[in-house]
């Protein structure tokens, strides 16, 4: 729900085109609205049946991610990461260097997103989430 959130307040900004693929209750990553597509009530339903399990697919979720921004004809590309759980600095670095803008959202206590990413939220509960974004969105997006 908090992804579909995030989703929501992107599409508040001129030339922002969002996608949005979640994992939960599986290894695997499901692409909930691709590129170019509006918010659909299908989007919503999809997350609402979806449970979280633990076991984050991460490297694949960042992967499936890098294609699909690769395929975007936007100039800017942004890929946010809402996790607990960090992503290897190496995958990190490798976005950074194709020109993509990761921010990282650091979730609970057991963080280090200032360590990870140049652009990061940390947040100790999901309802902080929304302002803090507001955040850093303005000031990349504005």
């Amino acid at each position: 729900r908090a992804a579909l959130a995030l989703t929501m307040c992107l599409t508040a900004f001129k030339h922002v085109n969002p996608a949005l693929s979640v994992f939960g209750g599986t290894k695997s990553v499901h692409t909930v609205l691709p590129h170019g597509q509006r918010l659909l009530r299908k989007a919503e339903d999809t997350i609402a049946r979806l449970k979280a399990f633990g076991g984050t697919p991460l490297a694949e979720a960042m992967l499936s991610g890098t294609i699909a921004l690769s395929q975007t004809r936007e100039e800017r590309k942004v890929m946010i990461i809402p996790d607990d759980i960090p992503p290897t600095i190496s995958l990190i670095e490798k976005l950074q260097k194709s020109g993509v803008i990761v921010i990282g959202i650091g979730i609970g206590k057991y963080q280090c997103v200032d360590q990870l990413f140049k652009h990061y939220i940390s947040i100790d509960q999901v309802e902080e989430l929304q302002t803090k974004f507001f955040q850093v969105a303005r000031e990349l997006f504005v």
